[in-house]
C-alpha cells in the first residue's frame, strides 16, 4: 500500500485531472471489476497479488469502501486516479494482506507502534512519475510529495513496508514509490532500526551470559566428582 499525493499538492493534483481527462478522451469505456460489494479491507485487497487475478480492488479506511483500482493487463489511469483520490486521510490499500495497520485507527505514535506489526511514519516522501500520449504528444512528468503521521505495516530492521507500484496501460505508465525518512517502531523515543538493534543486542548478551554461566555450571559440577 502506498500514500496518494497529499491534499496539499494542487499542483500535483492539477497536473493528474488534466492528463486523466486526455487519456480518456476518445477512449472507449474499460471493463471493470465490481469490487462495491466487498464490506472489508482483507476482504476487498484479497487476491490483488495473485497472477490467477487481472484486476486489482482498493480499499479507503476512513469511507469504508472497497472500488475499482485498475487491470493489471490493461490499467485505466482515470480509473486508478479516481480510487486514489477518492480516499481523503491518505489510508489508501491495494496490498493484499496491508491491512492490519491501516485499518488499526492509530492516530499517534504510542497507539501505532504498540502492535509489533506496525510503524510510526512521523514523516516521508512519495515520488510520482508519469510517462504516457496525451492527445499525440508524448508526457514525462515526476512529482514529489511529503506525507507524515501514518500507521504503516513493517519492522524494526526494515521499516514500513512500502510498496513501489507501477501501474501500465496502452498509453501510459504510473509509478509510485514512498520512503520514510523518519518512522518508529516497538516504541517512540528511538528513530529507525536502533530500537530493534538494541533489543537484538541485549538478547545476544544474555544468551551469552547464559550460556557462560552454564558453562561455568558443568565445569564446577565436573571438577568436584
Amino acid at each position: 500500500r502506498l500514500p496518494p499525493p497529499p491534499r496539499e499538492a494542487p499542483e500535483f493534483d492539477a497536473m493528474l485531472a488534466a492528463l486523466s481527462l486526455a487519456l480518456l478522451v476518445g477512449a472507449a469505456s474499460a471493463q471493470t471489476e465490481d469490487c462495491s460489494g466487498r464490506a472489508k479491507c482483507d476482504v476487498c485487497t484479497r487476491g490483488n497479488e495473485a497472477d490467477s487475478q487481472d484486476f486489482v480492488c482498493s480499499w479507503c479506511e476512513s469511507t469504508k469502501e472497497c472500488r475499482f483500482a485498475y487491470s493489471k493487463s490493461n490499467a485505466d489511469f482515470g480509473n486508478y486516479i479516481e480510487a486514489i483520490n477518492s480516499c481523503p486521510d491518505g489510508q489508501y490499500v491495494d496490498r493484499d494482506g496491508g491491512c492490519e495497520c491501516a485499518t488499526s485507527g492509530a492516530d499517534n505514535c504510542e497507539t501505532c507502534t504498540s502492535n509489533p506489526t506496525c510503524t510510526w511514519v512521523e514523516h516521508g516522501t512519495t515520488t510520482v512519475v508519469f510517462e504516457g500520449t496525451v492527445l499525440g504528444t508524448t508526457v514525462s512528468r515526476e512529482s514529489t510529495s511529503e506525507f507524515e503521521n501514518l500507521c504503516w505495516g513493517g519492522n524494526g530492521f526494515g521499516g514500513p513496508d512500502f510498496d513501489d507500484r507501477e501501474v501500465r496501460g496502452d498509453n501510459f505508465m504510473l509509478s509510485i514509490s514512498s520512503k520514510a525518512d523518519t518512522w518508529y517502531w516497538g516504541q517512540c523515543g528511538i528513530e529507525g532500526p536502533g530500537f530493534a538493534a538494541l533489543i537484538l543486542v541485549i538478547v545476544v548478551v544474555v544468551v551469552v551470559a547464559l550460556a557462560g554461566g552454564v558453562g561455568f555450571f558443568l565445569r564446577k559440577r565436573k571438577a568436584s566428582k
